[in-house]
């Protein structure tokens, strides 16, 4: 297939495309980098990726279940990303004096080979849930399965650095 079209072009209008498709394929390849088996490994958060939404369910203002659904690249090392955190943190209580939420979070970090999926129960405290920048920092989060080579996942994330996180993993 690409050997006609490659024939019905100029020599320079194919290689231009031939370079393009190799670079787009070394670039994929080269993008992710992450973890090839199911076995412990730290990832860094690349915070200039990360993206906040808050959700608004019911009454206005911080309610029982409104929503932080977020979104950020992980990178190794290296400083090349590798991967994806995508959360969904539920308001599960508020308290009336303070205005403080208690938020549990549901947690699908994706990587080249498969996906992990990670729970936070409801023990860490933001000050303003509807913030968009503000950080939630504490609590572990606890693997309970996945895909690919983290199918049958279990073990925790836990940040262990302002912006490093720790995954202790086990798919026996």
């Amino acid at each position: 297939m690409l050997k006609p079209l490659f024939s019905s072009l100029s020599f320079a209008a194919s290689g231009f495309i031939a370079m393009t498709i190799v670079s787009v394929l070394g670039f994929t390849a080269s993008v992710y980098a992450a973890p090839e088996t199911c076995a412990d490994f730290k990832l860094k958060r690349n915070n200039d990726s990360r993206k906040v939404q808050f959700v608004d369910h019911g009454a206005e203002g911080v309610s029982v279940g409104d929503q932080r659904i977020g979104y950020l690249r992980l990178q190794d090392e290296n400083g090349t990303d590798v991967g994806e955190l995508r959360w969904i943190a539920t308001v599960v209580e508020v308290d009336e004096s303070s205005g403080d939420a208690k938020t549990s979070s549901q947690n699908f970090i994706s990587l080249p080979g498969g996906v992990i999926h990670s729970v936070r129960p409801a023990e860490s405290v933001m000050t303003s849930a509807q913030s968009e920048t503000e950080r939630n920092t504490s609590g572990d989060h606890f693997i309970i399965g996945g895909s690919g080579i983290f199918a049958n996942a279990t073990g925790t994330m836990s940040r262990i650095a302002n912006d490093v996180h720790e995954f202790r993993v086990s798919c026996d």
